[in-house]
């Protein structure tokens, strides 16, 4: 089955002492994401047609009900991944949270991906993206960015696939099925999806019987910090701190709790 770029989710990720968030884990529109960290893991299909999750530290979450930790997380999730600050409640909990970015940076780095090898002539440098976009019409999918390359796939009109990232200098995104590199597409012809839209259809799977390897792409990527501040049905405050990167398949990143006096938690050792 297919996977579609996710946003926030939880997963496990090397970040020593801290609430991990990390790839997708579910394998197709409005999945259900199938695992959990210490804290809050769900997902949710948005009118974009992504499938967005949300990350909550552990020691929040254990003091929230479901229904506040789903609406929690959603908004972590929106606050990252568009760099907008969110807010959320839940009345009938007397919980309620502010998510505030704190700070944005862009930087490069050498970022992993699989290819197949048999379509993809090469892998010039992008600006990560890591998200569903849609056609628009009927769209070839290239071997490299450019109409001099061969076609070795297809898309249809309204068919969605996953977008890696902008290849630097070009009007061509890099796309992936499988969370497999698989060639290019104009940029002309992929557009996000309305959010009023109905989700989209997954575009038909490609043949990946041939060799797979995993690449080393130079990227431009985003990073964010966001704080995330709750009150919890007695009036006791929260916040934890929420550091998340681009990656080719959506965001990554972890959770640190917030002292009372507003310094974050150390990582250990």
């Amino acid at each position: 089955m297919q996977r579609i770029a996710t946003s926030l989710i939880v997963a496990s990720l090397a970040l020593a002492g801290c609430k991990t968030i990390g790839e997708q884990l579910g394998t197709s529109l409005g999945g259900a994401l199938g695992s959990q960290v210490g804290g809050y893991a769900g997902g949710f299909a948005t009118q974009t047609g992504m499938i967005v999750g949300g990350v909550l530290g552990g020691e929040i979450a254990e003091q929230l009900d479901a229904e506040s930790q789903r609406r929690a997380a959603q908004a972590s999730g929106e606050a990252i991944t568009s760099g907008k600050d969110q807010s959320w409640s839940n009345p009938d909990a007397g919980t309620s949270g502010q998510v505030t970015v704190v700070a944005e940076k862009q930087e490069t780095a050498d970022v992993q991906v699989a290819v197949a090898k048999d379509k993809v002539e090469q892998l010039p440098p992008i600006d990560l993206i890591g998200r569903t976009y849609v056609a628009t019409g009927a769209a070839n999918v290239r071997g490299g960015p450019g109409t001099d390359y061969k076609a070795v796939g297809a898309l249809a009109a309204g068919e969605a696939v996953n977008v890696v990232g902008k290849v630097r200098g070009k009007n061509w995104y890099m796309v992936s099925q499988d969370d497999v590199v698989i060639g290019y597409v104009s940029s002309t012809l992929l557009a996000l999806p309305p959010e009023t839209a109905p989700m989209p259809k997954l575009a038909a799977a490609t043949d990946l019987n041939g060799p797979v390897e995993t690449e080393t792409v130079k990227a431009d990527r985003t990073c964010r910090t966001a704080t995330h501040q709750v009150t919890l049905g007695n009036g006791e405050v929260k916040a934890e701190e929420i550091d998340a990167c681009q990656t080719p398949t959506g965001w990554t990143g972890a959770t640190r709790p917030v002292a009372a006096d507003g310094k974050t938690g150390a990582r250990p050792s």
